[in-house]
């Protein structure tokens, strides 16, 4: 789920190239040393050189790609039913088509795994949470890090910390999100798992629940090592 994130990808190549010289470079210490010892060794024992040097070099570069490949335990949402594609956005053309804020993210704080330069909420993109830190999550533009029109102005917010997600709803309007079909009637906050859905659902003027949803689905981890 990391592929297309090209800053993530050149930080993987850089760790695993510096990684994999210098695991060379003490293979190559550790094989003289040796070496020299098997210099007052009997002239069978000699043999052995070149497959222990291969042995501790094999040894050194399985641990470093072990380290700098290993899964990246990150934060996600994914979004799902409700940001469907919806064509064309002809405001940007029609000036007098009455205007309409589609669902985004301020990408100050926030960007989609497969492109950091967009802003716009679609189906099947997955928005990369911050290690650390607070999502406020509502209808309020400019002022929500996630903005979803139709939702109350200030449903709740995400709070990270690295790998915990706990989701704070404000009490006014426990009874617009869901966590896998279930209200948050009893408390206003929840520790969220891996593939934990999230639905958002909408209000009209007069603060009363209609059909539309909005749902997400959170991940705690990413298990694409390359980037």
């Amino acid at each position: 789920m990391e592929a297309g994130d090209v800053a993530r990808f050149q930080q993987r190549l850089i760790i695993s190239v510096t990684g994999a010289s210098m695991a060379s470079l003490v293979a190559a210490i550790l094989f003289e040393s040796i070496r020299q010892g098997f210099g007052r060794m009997p002239p069978e024992f000699r043999s052995l050189e070149d497959p222990l040097g291969f042995s501790i070099l094999g040894l050194l570069l399985g641990l470093i790609f072990s380290i700098t490949n290993s899964p990246s335990y990150l934060g996600a949402l994914r979004a799902g039913g409700g940001f469907e594609y919806t064509g064309i956005n002809y405001e940007e053309i029609d000036p007098n088509t009455p205007s309409r804020n589609p669902p985004h993210i301020d990408r100050r704080v926030l960007q989609f795994v497969s492109d950091s330069r967009a802003s716009k909420i679609e189906e099947g993109l997955s928005i990369k949470l911050p290690g650390t830190g607070k999502v406020r999550i509502g209808s309020t533009f400019k002022q929500c890090q996630i903005y979803i029109p139709d939702i109350p102005p200030h449903v709740g917010n995400l709070i990270l910390n690295r790998r915990q997600a706990l989701l704070e709803v404000n009490p006014k309007f426990l009874n617009t999100i869901e966590v896998n079909g279930e209200r948050l009637t009893a408390t206003n906050k929840k520790f969220l798992k891996h593939n934990d859905i999230l639905t958002f659902f909408s209000i009209n003027g007069n603060g009363k629940n209609e059909t539309n949803i909005y749902r997400f689905v959170y991940y705690n981890r990413f298990l694409d090592p390359q980037g």
